[in-house]
């Protein structure tokens, strides 16, 4: 496995990335299908437009980790959420049932949050903010 944040490979030629998109324009869950998908990193683009500021829900830890083949405790990986909304407007990613997010969370319009996702235990995952920058 290799280690977690090499963004700068590409998607197609590495397995163990993944890239997905979420189009939605107000507040919604974000399905653990969008925040998994890959054994080491996860991007996820926001591209629907704001209108306002809106909180982006965690599925459930439950879900997240069955969402995860041969998922186990202690399993960590990246995921990148991107705000490419061409509003103006931040989103604030919110935790579901059994899910902490640990640091900031807001991510403003035409930026990046990185958080390293673990599998705390067999019914939780905590998401903890490690960095951001600019798309």
């Amino acid at each position: 496995m290799q280690s977690i944040f090499p963004w700068t490979r590409k998607a197609a030629a590495q397995p163990n990335l993944a890239y997905n998109v979420d189009s939605s324009a107000v507040a919604h869950v974000l399905t653990a299908a969008k925040l998994t998908g890959a054994a080491v990193d996860v991007s996820l683009a926001l591209t629907g437009a704001l209108a306002a500021a809106a909180n982006a829900t965690t599925d459930t830890a439950a879900d997240i980790i069955s969402a995860i083949p041969l998922a186990y405790v202690g399993q960590t990986y990246g995921l990148r959420i991107i705000n490419n909304s061409s509003g103006a407007f931040a989103w604030t990613i919110v935790a579901g049932v059994g899910v902490t997010v640990n640091g900031t969370a807001t991510i403003a319009q035409n930026t990046f949050r990185d958080f390293v996702v673990t599998i705390a235990t067999a019914t939780t995952v905590t998401l903890q903010s490690v960095g951001v920058g600019t798309t």
